[in-house]
């Protein structure tokens, strides 16, 4: 007889067992000693494979190949081992249950015990064993052999005829676009009717941009910031523009101290409404809640797993509008708008100082304010440390933090495998984070890992296609391996599509100046002196005046950058790129040694400036190479 469930006994519940967890593999549980821990499916899924495999080791290929379905999941599987090793704390080094095998795979490294799938009487295949004697009768209550293996025959048949039935309907249903067949996303630019809440569409962009990206398996990009410079009328041609299976286009409907959102999932197929949502306020959900509200239906739509690390402590209206208002003012990436940024980031943490959202926003504020305006590293950075200690205590999975920690370990600390985890680590935690992408791929760039740079940045390029920062970033490779014909291409391309932009037009010059063609280069400085300054420009400028022949104008100008060096905090390898211009070997050095005293975040890519590149058999500069770390990059660069 066939025994009541109720009845089975401890080999019909299988467990893995390693350390003080344990997997009940037919419930799919996962349990710490005697308290279940919450996972989700898949997660679990991959768990139980490795250690299924253990002590074997697993390769990349193979996971992806057994649990997704598009090469889209590379960043998923990496997410997925991120999230497997939260549940077991399995962060220390070195890792007591899985152990990464870089770019091939992972090896799960305990003992397992495996459970004993023997039946009664049976083997451990699960056969039955047969009667010593073949003429003897079979005992009561059994099925003989032979009734037995034709009931097994037609039950295998069965079995496959159903398999084949399942894979025709999956082949068929696979014909013809499906909205959870999703796995490219577009964020477009949300819209008001109201100009005087654009800051607040744009800010709100750029959450839900973050949130949407959580949704496991899909890439999301996002568009220009200013909505009104987004065509949204011809759905088709902008998908195809930006390379994506759909379009999330959200509608803000503000009203004083309130707003509502309105959103469509459009496929860029035929231009059709995949889905409507309507988020709207209601006196149970606090503002900040709404944004990831329309992320999460978005998920169920499209019925990836949304992964999330938890939804965050909810703030109220006036800190989260601070908030919101900040992150709009770090989107502008001016002096002024930076200060401006870290004001309203203070004022939401003055009502609500475990918020981690601003903190990690205020630490990214910090850390450029050095880049961007006339603030000494050494003021600007010990305060965006102390920013995103802050947010990482508040939320160990904020990638926005993780990102921040990378750069200064880069720009100020010259601790180069710290900064690469860091912002390796950022990237799993959320892989549509195109700057923390391109603050991996700016690193491996300056460490003279040029492949490497392009393809993250590219990867950034593919997350925020219309960011000008990232279109002018794909020629950056070229100029660092001095391909100067390239990346003046590159740069030209993106000065045209970006004519505002002031920074592209500062690499073009960088680009003309590496390739000598110096009239070029001064007239593009001479252009953008105005725009960013002469704290910026002047040492690019003076360099390709001395060069050119016009020493006594590069002597007059550096005259002024001096003097404007002793009211204000200019770089000061701007200052010895002036000097490397006109020749100076002590001048030039003895400012990179100030640089360094000052952490000045330019020397990072010391080896890789062209400036310096006559300089790159000078001992005295070797020092200072290997003071920053870079002796490695230097030695990848073939002659000066």
């Amino acid at each position: 007889m066939t025994p009541a469930i109720g009845n089975r006994g401890p080999e019909a519940f299988p467990t893995l067992g390693f350390g003080e967890f344990r997997v009940d593999l037919e419930r799919r549980t996962l349990y710490r000693d005697k308290s279940r821990i919450r996972i989700q499916r898949k997660p679990l899924e991959v768990l139980i494979f490795l250690a299924e495999r253990s002590p074997s080791l697993v390769t990349r290929a193979e996971l992806l190949q057994r649990f997704w379905s598009t090469s889209v999941n590379e960043e998923s599987l990496t997410r997925c081992i991120s999230t497997i090793r939260k549940h077991l704390d399995d962060t220390g080094d070195p890792p007591r249950y899985i152990e990464t095998h870089r770019g091939v795979g992972y090896r799960f490294r305990p003992v397992v015990s495996r459970p004993d799938r023997r039946s009664a009487g049976g083997h451990r295949d699960g056969s039955r064993k047969l009667p010593s004697n073949p003429g003897a009768p079979e005992p009561s209550g059994t099925v003989p052999v032979a009734a037995a293996t034709a009931t097994r025959r037609r039950s295998a048949i069965l079995l496959v005829a159903t398999l084949a039935v399942a894979a025709l309907i999956y082949w068929l249903s696979s014909r013809s676009p499906q909205p959870d067949r999703i796995t490219t996303l577009a964020v477009l630019p949300i819209t008001t009717s109201d100009e005087s809440a654009d800051w607040l569409a744009s800010a709100l962009t750029d959450e839900l941009r973050r949130a949407v990206s959580r949704i496991e398996g899909v890439r999301v990009v996002t568009t220009a910031p200013e909505p009104r410079k987004v065509d949204t009328s011809q759905p088709v041609e902008l998908g195809r523009a930006l390379g994506v299976e759909a379009l999330l286009a959200a509608r803000l409907e503000a009203e004083p101290g309130e707003f509502r959102l309105r959103a469509d999932l459009i496929s860029t197929a035929d231009g059709g409404i995949l889905h409507t949502f309507s988020i709207d306020p209601d006196g149970s959900a606090a503002q900040s809640g709404r944004v990831m509200r329309l992320a999460r239906a978005v998920a169920a739509r499209i019925r990836p797993t949304l992964q999330l690390q938890g939804p965050g402590p909810e703030v109220d209206a006036e800190t989260y509008r601070h908030y919101l208002r900040g992150r709009f003012y770090l989107s502008q990436r001016t002096a002024e708008s930076l200060e401006a940024a870290l004001r309203s980031f203070d004022a939401a943490l003055d009502s609500s100082p475990g918020y981690a959202d601003a903190l990690a926003s205020a630490a990214e504020a910090a850390l450029l304010l050095p880049l961007y305006g006339a603030v000494p590293p050494k003021r600007a950075i010990p305060r965006a440390r102390t920013l995103a200690t802050r947010a990482l205590a508040s939320d160990p999975q904020a990638s926005g933090a993780h990102a921040v920690m990378g750069m200064i370990a880069l720009q100020y600390d010259w601790d180069w495998v710290a900064a690469e985890a860091a912002l390796s680590r950022a990237v799993a935690l959320d892989p549509n984070n195109a700057v923390a992408r391109q603050w991996l791929g700016e690193l491996y760039c300056y460490q003279a890992r040029f492949e490497a740079c392009r393809r993250e940045l590219a990867n950034a390029f593919e997350r925020d296609p219309l960011s000008p920062v990232l279109t002018m970033l794909q020629g950056s490779p070229d100029l660092w391996r001095g391909d100067f014909d390239a990346a003046q291409s590159a740069y030209a391309e993106a000065s045209e599509a970006f004519p505002d932009f002031s920074m592209v037009e500062l690499a073009l010059g960088l680009a003309q100046s590496g390739a000598g063609r110096w009239n070029a280069a001064i007239e593009t400085y001479e252009r953008n002196l105005p725009k960013l300054g002469l704290a910026i420009v002047g040492g690019p400028l003076i360099f390709a005046l001395a060069r050119q022949g016009d020493r006594e104008r590069a002597l007059a100008l550096l005259a002024d950058l001096e003097a404007l060096a002793e009211s204000r905090y200019v770089p000061p390898t701007k200052l010895a790129t002036a000097h490397a211009g006109l020749g100076s070997r002590t001048e030039t050095l003895r400012w990179l040694e100030v640089a360094c005293e000052a952490r000045d975040d330019r020397l990072v890519y010391l080896t890789v400036d062209s400036h310096f590149r006559h300089l790159r058999a000078d001992p005295g500069f070797r020092a200072i190479v290997s003071r920053v770390g870079l002796s490695g990059s230097l030695s990848r660069i073939a002659g000066p």
